[in-house]
Protein backbone atom coordinates (compact mmCIF):
# COMPACT_ATOMS: atom_id res chain seq x y z
CA UNK A 1 0.00 0.00 0.00
CA UNK A 2 2.70 2.57 0.83
CA UNK A 3 4.68 1.69 -2.06
CA UNK A 4 1.96 2.49 -4.64
CA UNK A 5 1.29 6.20 -3.28
CA UNK A 6 4.72 7.06 -2.61
CA UNK A 7 5.25 8.98 -6.02
CA UNK A 8 1.63 9.91 -6.03
CA UNK A 9 2.32 11.27 -2.04
CA UNK A 10 5.85 12.98 -3.07
CA UNK A 11 4.46 15.39 -5.70
CA UNK A 12 1.19 16.69 -3.75
CA UNK A 13 3.35 17.31 -0.59
CA UNK A 14 5.97 19.20 -2.77
CA UNK A 15 3.13 21.38 -4.17
CA UNK A 16 1.49 21.75 -0.84
CA UNK A 17 1.33 25.34 -1.13
CA UNK A 18 0.23 25.37 -5.14
CA UNK A 19 -3.61 25.85 -5.54
CA UNK A 20 -4.44 23.09 -7.99
CA UNK A 21 -7.36 21.44 -9.00
CA UNK A 22 -8.51 18.27 -10.69
CA UNK A 23 -7.25 17.87 -14.10
CA UNK A 24 -6.26 15.89 -17.25
CA UNK A 25 -2.64 15.41 -17.59
CA UNK A 26 -0.23 13.91 -20.55
CA UNK A 27 -2.16 10.69 -22.49
CA UNK A 28 -5.66 12.09 -21.46
CA UNK A 29 -4.82 10.63 -17.50
CA UNK A 30 -7.48 12.29 -15.20
CA UNK A 31 -5.98 12.87 -11.51
CA UNK A 32 -7.18 14.47 -8.68
CA UNK A 33 -5.15 16.16 -5.71
CA UNK A 34 -5.37 16.03 -2.53
CA UNK A 35 -3.60 18.27 -0.09
CA UNK A 36 -2.27 17.67 3.47
CA UNK A 37 -1.32 20.42 5.65
CA UNK A 38 -1.03 21.21 9.93
CA UNK A 39 -4.74 20.72 10.13
CA UNK A 40 -3.99 17.37 9.24
CA UNK A 41 -1.46 16.62 10.95
CA UNK A 42 2.07 17.68 9.43
CA UNK A 43 3.83 19.99 12.51
CA UNK A 44 4.76 22.76 9.50
CA UNK A 45 3.77 23.47 5.90
CA UNK A 46 6.93 23.88 4.71
CA UNK A 47 8.74 21.16 3.61
CA UNK A 48 12.26 21.38 2.71
CA UNK A 49 13.01 17.27 1.62
CA UNK A 50 11.48 14.27 1.07
CA UNK A 51 13.13 10.85 1.01
CA UNK A 52 11.19 7.33 1.13
CA UNK A 53 13.23 4.71 3.34
CA UNK A 54 13.89 1.04 2.91
CA UNK A 55 10.85 0.10 4.70
CA UNK A 56 8.44 2.38 2.55
CA UNK A 57 7.66 5.50 4.68
CA UNK A 58 8.07 8.94 3.30
CA UNK A 59 10.13 10.84 5.36
CA UNK A 60 10.09 15.07 5.26
CA UNK A 61 12.43 17.68 6.59
CA UNK A 62 10.48 20.33 7.89
CA UNK A 63 11.44 23.74 10.00
CA UNK A 64 9.53 22.16 12.82
CA UNK A 65 10.81 18.60 13.18
CA UNK A 66 11.66 15.33 10.75
CA UNK A 67 8.43 13.57 9.75
CA UNK A 68 7.57 10.17 8.90
CA UNK A 69 4.35 9.71 6.79
CA UNK A 70 2.71 6.04 5.86
CA UNK A 71 0.00 7.80 3.46
CA UNK A 72 -2.77 8.03 5.92
CA UNK A 73 -0.99 9.37 9.11
CA UNK A 74 2.23 11.63 10.56
CA UNK A 75 4.45 10.71 13.12
CA UNK A 76 6.57 13.87 14.09
CA UNK A 77 10.00 13.29 15.76
CA UNK A 78 11.71 16.32 17.36
CA UNK A 79 13.27 17.85 20.35
CA UNK A 80 10.42 17.21 22.57
CA UNK A 81 9.91 13.79 22.31
CA UNK A 82 13.55 12.69 20.63
CA UNK A 83 16.37 12.35 23.19
CA UNK A 84 19.50 13.49 21.39
CA UNK A 85 17.42 15.42 18.62
CA UNK A 86 18.76 19.38 19.14
CA UNK A 87 17.27 21.33 16.54
CA UNK A 88 13.92 21.10 14.66
CA UNK A 89 14.67 23.26 11.89
CA UNK A 90 15.64 20.16 9.30
CA UNK A 91 16.98 21.03 5.55
CA UNK A 92 17.88 17.85 3.95
CA UNK A 93 17.97 14.19 4.94
CA UNK A 94 19.28 10.82 4.07
CA UNK A 95 18.89 7.19 5.22
CA UNK A 96 22.16 4.70 5.49
CA UNK A 97 22.16 1.22 5.47
CA UNK A 98 21.83 0.58 9.01
CA UNK A 99 18.18 2.67 8.51
CA UNK A 100 19.51 5.41 10.61
CA UNK A 101 17.77 8.80 9.34
CA UNK A 102 20.45 11.53 8.92
CA UNK A 103 19.58 15.16 9.30
CA UNK A 104 21.39 18.23 8.21
CA UNK A 105 19.84 20.83 10.37
CA UNK A 106 20.11 24.95 9.83
CA UNK A 107 21.30 25.95 13.31
CA UNK A 108 21.99 22.79 15.12
CA UNK A 109 24.52 20.57 13.18
CA UNK A 110 24.12 17.46 11.61
CA UNK A 111 21.69 14.76 13.76
CA UNK A 112 21.39 10.88 13.52
CA UNK A 113 18.26 9.48 14.32
CA UNK A 114 18.38 5.45 14.85
CA UNK A 115 17.24 2.53 13.53
CA UNK A 116 14.40 2.34 16.05
CA UNK A 117 13.24 5.96 16.10
CA UNK A 118 13.41 5.96 19.91
CA UNK A 119 16.87 8.22 20.07
CA UNK A 120 19.36 10.74 18.31
CA UNK A 121 23.22 11.14 18.25
CA UNK A 122 23.86 14.84 17.49
CA UNK A 123 27.08 16.32 15.93
CA UNK A 124 28.03 19.90 15.93
CA UNK A 125 31.22 22.19 15.94
CA UNK A 126 32.75 20.82 19.01
CA UNK A 127 32.91 17.29 17.19
CA UNK A 128 34.52 18.67 14.08
CA UNK A 129 31.68 20.44 11.74
CA UNK A 130 33.00 24.21 10.64
CA UNK A 131 29.36 25.56 11.07
CA UNK A 132 26.39 24.08 12.59
CA UNK A 133 23.94 25.60 10.09
CA UNK A 134 23.94 23.02 7.38
CA UNK A 135 22.38 22.49 4.15
CA UNK A 136 22.33 19.48 1.72
CA UNK A 137 23.22 16.18 2.84
CA UNK A 138 24.42 12.99 0.83
CA UNK A 139 26.04 9.22 0.79
CA UNK A 140 28.15 8.87 -1.36
CA UNK A 141 28.90 5.27 -3.18
CA UNK A 142 31.36 4.40 -0.21
CA UNK A 143 29.65 5.51 2.26
CA UNK A 144 31.01 8.73 3.22
CA UNK A 145 28.40 11.47 4.82
CA UNK A 146 28.78 14.70 3.04
CA UNK A 147 27.24 17.77 4.33
CA UNK A 148 26.99 21.20 2.74
CA UNK A 149 26.92 24.81 4.51
CA UNK A 150 27.16 28.42 2.61
CA UNK A 151 31.00 27.99 3.33
CA UNK A 152 32.47 24.54 3.64
CA UNK A 153 32.26 21.45 2.26
CA UNK A 154 32.98 18.23 4.47
CA UNK A 155 32.66 14.48 4.93
CA UNK A 156 32.34 12.09 7.87
CA UNK A 157 34.57 9.18 7.49
CA UNK A 158 35.70 7.24 10.14
CA UNK A 159 34.06 8.67 12.91
CA UNK A 160 35.00 12.06 12.00
CA UNK A 161 35.11 15.00 9.94
CA UNK A 162 37.14 15.81 6.83
CA UNK A 163 37.51 19.17 5.10
CA UNK A 164 37.36 19.00 1.72
CA UNK A 165 39.49 21.00 -0.39
CA UNK A 166 38.90 22.31 -3.52
CA UNK A 167 42.20 22.45 -4.12
CA UNK A 168 41.86 26.38 -5.58
CA UNK A 169 38.55 25.73 -7.91
CA UNK A 170 35.49 27.44 -8.25
CA UNK A 171 34.67 26.92 -4.57
CA UNK A 172 35.17 30.75 -3.75
CA UNK A 173 31.89 31.40 -5.57
CA UNK A 174 30.07 29.11 -3.22
CA UNK A 175 28.54 25.68 -4.15
CA UNK A 176 24.32 25.50 -4.46
CA UNK A 177 24.69 21.61 -4.39
CA UNK A 178 25.78 18.45 -5.48
CA UNK A 179 25.80 14.65 -5.85
CA UNK A 180 27.22 11.49 -6.95
CA UNK A 181 26.49 9.84 -10.10
CA UNK A 182 26.22 5.92 -10.52
CA UNK A 183 29.59 6.31 -12.53
CA UNK A 184 30.96 7.39 -8.99
CA UNK A 185 32.12 11.17 -10.34
CA UNK A 186 31.14 14.13 -8.23
CA UNK A 187 28.80 16.67 -9.62
CA UNK A 188 28.45 20.25 -8.06
CA UNK A 189 26.75 23.51 -9.10
CA UNK A 190 28.40 26.77 -8.58
CA UNK A 191 27.67 30.26 -9.27
CA UNK A 192 30.31 29.86 -12.35
CA UNK A 193 28.84 27.05 -13.77
CA UNK A 194 28.71 23.17 -13.45
CA UNK A 195 31.62 20.75 -12.76
CA UNK A 196 32.27 17.55 -12.38
CA UNK A 197 35.09 15.37 -10.43
CA UNK A 198 36.40 12.16 -11.64
CA UNK A 199 38.28 9.78 -10.97
CA UNK A 200 38.12 10.32 -6.69
CA UNK A 201 38.74 12.87 -4.72
CA UNK A 202 41.60 13.57 -5.54
CA UNK A 203 40.78 13.32 -9.79
CA UNK A 204 40.34 15.46 -12.22
CA UNK A 205 37.82 18.43 -12.68
CA UNK A 206 36.12 19.42 -15.73
CA UNK A 207 33.75 22.29 -16.24
CA UNK A 208 30.38 21.26 -18.41
CA UNK A 209 27.96 24.50 -18.20
CA UNK A 210 28.13 27.96 -18.08
CA UNK A 211 25.85 29.77 -15.79
CA UNK A 212 25.18 33.44 -15.79
CA UNK A 213 25.12 34.52 -12.09
CA UNK A 214 21.10 34.99 -11.06
CA UNK A 215 19.40 34.89 -7.90
CA UNK A 216 18.49 31.41 -8.78
CA UNK A 217 21.88 30.22 -9.87
CA UNK A 218 21.87 27.24 -7.01
CA UNK A 219 20.64 24.31 -9.37
CA UNK A 220 19.39 21.32 -8.05
CA UNK A 221 20.91 18.20 -9.47
CA UNK A 222 19.91 14.42 -9.28
CA UNK A 223 20.05 11.14 -11.54
CA UNK A 224 17.42 9.04 -13.01
CA UNK A 225 17.94 5.88 -11.60
CA UNK A 226 16.38 4.25 -14.35
CA UNK A 227 17.91 5.99 -17.50
CA UNK A 228 20.68 7.16 -16.03
CA UNK A 229 19.98 10.85 -17.17
CA UNK A 230 21.44 13.39 -14.88
CA UNK A 231 18.57 16.25 -13.90
CA UNK A 232 19.92 20.08 -13.12
CA UNK A 233 17.31 22.17 -11.85
CA UNK A 234 16.57 25.84 -10.36
CA UNK A 235 12.88 27.66 -9.55
CA UNK A 236 12.65 28.42 -13.37
CA UNK A 237 14.93 25.91 -15.64
CA UNK A 238 14.58 22.04 -15.80
CA UNK A 239 17.47 20.86 -17.43
CA UNK A 240 18.41 17.13 -18.91
CA UNK A 241 22.27 16.06 -19.59
CA UNK A 242 22.60 12.85 -21.59
CA UNK A 243 25.10 11.90 -23.85
CA UNK A 244 27.34 14.27 -22.60
CA UNK A 245 25.54 17.42 -23.52
CA UNK A 246 22.38 19.23 -22.13
CA UNK A 247 19.03 17.82 -23.79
Amino acid sequence: MIHSIVRFVSLVLVLVAIPLNAGTGENGIRFNVTFWTTDDGLPQNTINKIIQSSDGYLWLATNNGIVRFDGARFVTYNSDNIPGLENNRAIDLVETADRKIWASTYGGGLSVINAQRTRAVNYNTSDGLKTDFLLNIIQDNDGRIWVRSRSSMQYFENNRFHYFNFNGKPWKNGVGSFFQDSLNRYWFTFRSGIYVLENGLNGNWRKVAQMTYTPDHYYFCTQDPETGHLWFANSNTLVRYRDGGFK
